[in-house]
């Protein structure tokens, strides 16, 4: 284990700041701008990652994924990466926040000697800075998926087609919109819903 901590020492950016450094990462990985991004071909293709599933590594680690500390391997859970796709998905998309994010706190990578070590020091994170090394990666994998941009446009384009339909109750409007951009953007209703309220389109 490694004996002595270190100083917790990357940059606390805002929701503005992540939107622009996903649209950085999606002009530099997906210049196509097609939806749903193709995270998977991203990863492996542009950024010569490995997709590693590992049995019962939930179990082991309380998270479906976490990025290795070569920044060459993605490992996730084997149920989420055979069963869960949309999961997947994000969870993918997550840890591509942190490769993306946070280079410079894992360039301190050479001071541990195994991957438990590794992990070990991000769960020793004080816990104001873990919430917001974590929330930084979750923000950027919401926007990687349903980049602004795109959901702005779908967003009205799908409250128009279910008014049409007859829906007048606004939380039954909000349930089959939600549900409609689930499947358009091929994530979780949850990371929609996430979505809508983080860009306030629910208001």
């Amino acid at each position: 284990m490694v004996e002595e901590k270190l100083p917790i020492e990357h940059k606390r950016i805002s929701k503005k700041d992540i939107r622009e450094k996903v649209k950085s990462f999606l002009q530099e990985y997906h210049p196509e701008d097609t939806i749903p991004v193709p995270i998977e071909k991203i990863i492996e293709f542009k950024l010569g990652l490995n997709i590693v599933p590992l049995p019962d590594f939930r179990e082991r680690y309380e998270v479906d994924g976490h990025l290795g500390k070569d920044m060459q391997d993605i490992f996730v859970d084997m149920e989420v990466y055979k069963r869960r796709p949309r999961r997947l998905r994000y969870t993918l998309a997550h840890e591509i926040g942190h490769y993306y994010i946070h280079t410079d706190l894992y360039k301190k990578k050479e001071l541990f000697a195994t991957e438990e070590e590794w992990k070990d020091f991000l769960r020793s994170f004080p816990a104001e800075e873990q919430q917001w090394f974590e929330w930084q990666a979750y923000e950027f994998g919401g926007q990687l998926l349903v980049p602004f941009h795109h959901l702005k446009k779908s967003f009205k384009e799908k409250v128009k087609l279910v008014k049409e339909r007859g829906a007048k109750e606004q939380y039954l409007i909000e349930e089959f919109v939600t549900e409609l951009l689930s499947r358009e953007y091929n994530v979780s209703t949850d990371v929609i819903r996430k979505r809508i309220i983080n860009e306030g389109m629910n208001r």
